[in-house]
């Protein structure tokens, strides 16, 4: 996610960058645990997998974030809206249709801003991950092994 953290175009001051890391961490952390949004029109928990791969939103399954093809952002009266689009395995008797989208709804307009900057650091995080694992194998450092390194930067030193 660090690495991730500095991509962004324009580059960020150092000062926005730990500010975009802390949001990041904050929004993993809390996905981690699982967060109720609204799905689809229904209150549903959304939960991020362990390795930081996928998010698992309940009653509709596991959607792997190097899948995320689009995000749509629509502002309405009420809310403030969001379509994350997945691409599914098309033909081969599979069930799974070639898009899945996901209409999230958010009260708030920072609750939005922040889950999907999230979504997006992970999707490009995940892309990475998948990529270098096809390319050479498993990877030395998949999410399980950044989370733990930044829990050992977070532990106060004796």
């Amino acid at each position: 996610v660090d690495q991730q953290c500095k991509l962004v175009v324009p580059a960020l001051s150092k000062e926005e960058q730990d500010f975009l890391h802390k949001t990041v961490g904050q929004q993993c952390r809390a996905l981690g645990g699982g967060v109720y949004h609204t799905v689809d029109g229904e209150n549903r928990r959304v939960h991020l997998g362990n390795d930081w791969s996928a998010l698992e939103v309940y009653g509709r399954g596991e959607f792997p974030l190097h899948k995320l093809s689009s995000i749509q952002l629509e502002t309405v009266w009420t809310s403030f809206d969001a379509t994350l689009v997945f691409e599914g395995e098309s033909g081969g008797g599979n069930d799974e249709a070639p898009h899945q989208p996901l209409h999230f709804r958010f009260a708030q307009f920072d609750v939005r801003v922040r889950f999907i900057l999230t979504a997006k650091v992970l999707r490009n995080l995940a892309k990475r991950l998948q990529h270098r694992a096809t390319r050479k194998g498993p990877s030395q450092h998949s999410p399980s092994s950044m989370q733990r390194g930044a829990a050992r930067r977070r532990q106060p030193q004796q």
